[in-house]
């Protein structure tokens, strides 16, 4: 009904968009709204009708009023024309809801610019700015036309006529579809719900490859460039794209799955038989990402899944550097008990959804059936503080009662006598504070340390007496006499829960490798966990299980720590004392 109202579509966008922003209309995707109180408040303070009021006449003359007044005068008339009855016998409106502002919280990974190629340059999470991310405007809907009156163009995102014709109606429909207007590629400045981006697309015809950059329409106008050989192209690089990434589900067996959309606003094209394609997503396959749903549950080398304090990190390497990263804010309780009970987390990155919006009707099936999603599996590693213990582990009444009984058994049954001091270094230990377990005499520390590892090894199994997923307690001890010392006291406190407890072997069979990681608390050295652990991962035989187990990881001594490096990030507890 609006769309003719002026002489453009483009003016009444303006117009809405301004009265909007002042609070003097209400606007959905399908209709404007002016409060009753406000037209009582013009009806009353207008002398004549709005069809004759001064903008109408200022039209007649052919002058040009301002977007605000031509708003106005716009909106009143369309109240006159449907006829709605005196704002006064109106019904009462119902009480809105509370709005709810933008998340502009997540966090970004820290800047780390890697080289780019002259074309092919879809920013990586390390390439963005420090900064919040504006939601995607409610206005934008992929839709029949666009400026040039293209059919299949998204609507609101001006296409000019060279552009159309160069990547045709197929082109056109699925390059913005692949698009979502958030920031300018220009200022960087986010665009207005009502705005309509401008597209942007360079190519070298040498090369068959480009890009396309969504824009503010002031900032650069919709167009085709087409750079010469040896010539510089007119946007080098793209300092403000953004991306998006969510912790969703798949319907398909509510598999857990990190989104990643890894370019908003810039897509990558790539000329094949003649006809310009999106390629975004081509270089992911580089790092060993497929398009196949079983892509999804095997794991990529390059790939990362890292849990720290106050995010959720993905982390592509290549060639010895960080080459992507994307991170979505620190974990709720309920999903960190899901990532801690998994050896490894699916990747989904995809340009054509919103992560953030998938919703019920998750489309992520249909799009990963078109093959336009890149998956793989990452490992799940964790940081020092992320492996702190925390109350959460544990009711705090359970906690309390364990850790006494156990203590009044190891008494019985150990004769060793466990003081105030030790008894509150093995609750403080719990709660992730170990300084106090840490200043303990060694054999106040070992009876310490062995209350924490019963209070743990509860949870390693079922109630059906199955080994867990992700439970269990690992114990890497400096030197082979010290775990086997360290074993003979553990074997004894586990009677008190029935509990099993197995030592790891320099040189294991198969048979005892099969059974040493499902016991409740498993002893070794930082070799021989290591060297169980590669044969779970290298091994042809379905070791899944096993892979997953140690909920805590207890290792006695910093050279025992530092033994272990990189196989202590697996773990989603750690204790060094």
């Amino acid at each position: 009904m609006l769309d003719t109202a002026l002489s453009t579509r483009d003016a009444v966008d303006e117009a809405l968009g301004l009265l909007n922003a002042y609070g003097l209309i209400t606007l959905t995707d399908t209709t404007v709204t002016v409060h009753r109180l406000l037209q009582a408040v013009v009806r009353a303070t207008t002398s004549a009708p709005p069809r004759r009021s001064r903008w109408s006449r200022l039209w007649r003359r052919g002058a040009s009023p301002g977007p605000e007044a031509m708003a106005f005068a716009l909106l009143l008339r369309s109240v006159e024309a449907h006829q709605p009855g005196e704002h006064t016998t109106w019904p009462n409106a119902p009480r809105p809801s509370p709005s709810r502002s933008a998340d502009r919280t997540t966090p970004t990974p820290p800047h780390a610019g890697t080289a780019s190629p002259r074309y092919g340059n879809t920013p990586s999470g390390n390439d963005l700015p420090r900064r919040g991310r504006v939601p995607f405007p409610r206005g934008y809907r992929g839709g029949q036309t666009g400026e040039g009156e293209g059919r299949g163009m998204a609507r609101g995102v001006v296409v000019d006529d060279e552009t159309g014709q160069q990547l045709g109606v197929d082109g056109v429909a699925e390059l913005l579809g692949t698009l979502r207007p958030v920031d300018c590629q220009t200022c960087g400045e986010g665009f207005g719900r009502w705005e309509r981006p401008a597209l942007f697309v360079q190519v070298a015809e040498d090369v068959d490859g480009g890009d396309a950059s969504l824009h503010h329409r002031r900032c650069r106008a919709p167009s085709w460039a087409e750079v010469g050989p040896g010539d510089r192209p007119t946007l080098p690089g793209f300092p403000h794209a953004t991306w998006r990434a969510t912790l969703s589900v798949l319907p398909t067996g509510n598999t857990p799955v990190m989104v990643v959309n890894p370019s908003c606003e810039v897509a990558i094209l790539r000329r094949k038989n003649g006809r310009w394609r999106v390629a975004t997503l081509e270089r992911y396959a580089a790092y060993g990402l497929g398009t196949d749903l079983m892509d999804g549950v095997f794991v990529v080398p390059s790939l990362a899944l890292v849990v720290a304090d106050d995010r959720i990190s993905v982390r592509i390497t290549h060639e010895g550097s960080v080459a992507h990263s994307w991170s979505v804010p620190a974990p709720t309780p309920e999903i960190r008990k899901v990532l801690d009970v998994r050896e490894w987390l699916t990747i989904a990155v995809t340009t054509s959804a919103d992560p953030r919006a998938l919703g019920r009707a998750n489309p992520l099936p249909s799009l990963i059936a078109a093959g336009a999603v890149r998956l793989g599996a990452a490992r799940v590693l964790y940081t020092e503080e992320a492996q702190l213990p925390r109350a959460s582990d544990f009711e705090k009444r359970t906690r309390a009662e364990m850790i006494a009984l156990t203590a009044e058994f190891a008494r019985r049954s150990l004769d060793v006598q466990a003081d105030d001091t030790t008894l509150l270094a093995a609750i403080q230990c719990a709660h992730g504070e170990t300084d106090l377990l840490r200043a303990l005499d060694d054999p106040a520390k070992r009876l310490a340390s062995l209350l924490v590892v019963q209070l743990y090894a509860t949870g390693a199994r079922s109630s059906a007496g199955r080994p867990n997923p992700g439970g269990g307690v690992h114990v890497m001890c400096a030197d082979a006499a010290g775990a086997d010392a360290y074993r003979a006291d553990a074997v004894t406190l586990a009677r008190l829960t029935q509990g099993t407890v197995a030592r790891l072997v320099p040189e294991p069979t198969r048979e005892q490798l099969a059974e040493a990681y499902l016991a409740d608390t498993v002893i070794g050295t930082p070799e021989e966990f290591r060297a169980a652990y590669a044969f779970y991962r290298d091994d042809a035989g379905d070791w899944g299980l096993h892979q997953s187990r140690g909920k805590l990881a207890l290792v006695r001594g910093t050279d025992a720590r530092d033994r272990a490096g990189d196989l202590i990030h697996r773990y989603p507890r750690v204790v060094v004392v």
